[in-house]
């Protein structure tokens, strides 16, 4: 193809492979105007035509171009966009080539230090012996991850075992799906650890930090609870709610500050309650847990004025009355008194919970910390 001819060109590839494709299209000189659009599939290869059509959002262009090892049938997304889609090259290092030009400054091996990612797709049509020994073959080539493809259009029920496999193995493993079933399950570890100890929570994050190189999130959601008043709590009980509550926090966030200053990116999010706060009429009488809960509160404050510095968000959320197992314990008509008093006229599910964490965690909420976010259907305001 002819280097200088000119004209508007799509180039549409996966999130892995943006950069590169940025850098060698920099780096051809191209007579033509270009745009690079990434869908939210990381491997190219993956892109299927069913794909393309329903996720592409096509601006005004003269052809469209898929690089690497796409699946789509060219002929059949042009027909259904009206613009032209050409498939190839298949390596990005060829695509100077494929226009007639040759490359400058593109240097495919920079001068960074690389992470070789290696894809065996369709992994639903393989045996576990073809994976393994695939991901064998491709450690002894150099790779040092390998990248399980998910197939958009066959979602696998069986990726936490295969995944679980591999680790085994001493493989490193990344995903490559949109399916929640599929992540949750390839992506699950379990430790066990005791955190009201110091020497507990700094084990459980060093047996992480070893598992998963880095921490992005960390919630402290660790609460004994004691109903019991302050005259008659034992030395040995307030000590377990300080510390289960309080210490856990405080213990864990202080093992895991370590790397996230290091890589100055991380989120610690504790988990407080409203009743700590204020407690007008409360149903229980728990001052221990009070005392423990509204310094984490506090501590989560202070926490935020130091570590924004390191570009560390700590915030917490404290929920009101949640729907969780004790509450079947109430007596229906106290239920009914409490309830009666809540705004929104009914408890919260430990999914509103949930999800209030998962907004605090996400990069929806980038700009926020040092904030204790309610979840209690406007209660007591």
């Amino acid at each position: 193809m002819d280097l200088g001819t000119r004209g508007r060109r799509l180039f549409v590839t996966g999130q892995l492979a943006k950069e590169a494709l940025q850098k060698t299209l920099n780096g051809c000189g191209a007579g033509f105007d270009w745009s690079i659009q990434a869908l939210r599939i990381k491997v190219a290869a993956l892109m299927t035509t069913d794909y393309i059509e329903s996720t592409l959002t096509l601006p005004p262009c003269d052809a469209v171009y898929l690089p690497g090892l796409c699946q789509a049938s060219a002929e059949t997304l042009s027909r259904s966009f009206g613009v032209p889609f050409v498939k190839g090259p298949k390596d990005l290092r060829d695509l100077p080539a494929f226009f007639g030009g040759t490359a400058e400054g593109y240097r495919a091996d920079g001068e960074h230090a690389l992470t070789i990612l290696a894809e065996i797709n369709d992994i639903d049509r393989l045996s576990d012996e073809q994976i393994l020994a695939a991901a064998e073959r491709y450690r002894r080539s150099g790779a040092d991850v390998i990248d399980l493809g998910c197939s958009p259009e066959r979602p696998s029920a069986d990726i936490g075992r295969i995944v679980t496999l591999l680790r085994e193995r001493g493989h490193r493993v990344s995903i490559d799906t949109f399916n929640e079933d599929e992540a949750l399950s390839a992506s699950t570890l379990a430790l066990q650890a005791d955190v009201s100890r110091p020497e507990e929570c700094e084990r459980l994050i060093l047996d992480l930090l070893g598992k998963l190189e880095h921490l992005d999130v960390l919630v402290n959601n660790v609460g004994p609870f004691l109903e019991r008043s302050l005259g008659e709590t034992t030395d040995a009980e307030w000590r377990e709610m300080i510390d289960g509550n309080l210490g856990s926090a405080f213990w864990c966030s202080r093992a895991v500050l370590p790397s996230m200053r290091q890589r100055r990116s991380g989120c610690i999010l504790n988990i407080s309650a409203l009743n700590a706060e204020v407690s007008p009429g409360m149903t229980h009488e728990a001052p221990a847990y009070f005392v423990a809960k509204t310094a984490l509160a506090m501590m989560t404050k202070s926490m935020a004025r130091l570590e924004g510095r390191h570009g560390i968000r700590i915030n917490a959320v404290s929920p009101g009355f949640i729907e969780t197992d004790s509450y079947a314990d109430w007596h229906p008509d106290e239920q009914a008194r409490w309830r009666d008093q809540i705004p929104l006229g009914r408890f919260g599910r430990p999914e509103d919970v949930a999800e209030a964490v998962a907004f605090l965690a996400s990069g929806k909420a980038g700009y926020i910390s040092g904030a204790v976010l309610h979840v209690h259907g406007g209660l007591w305001i």
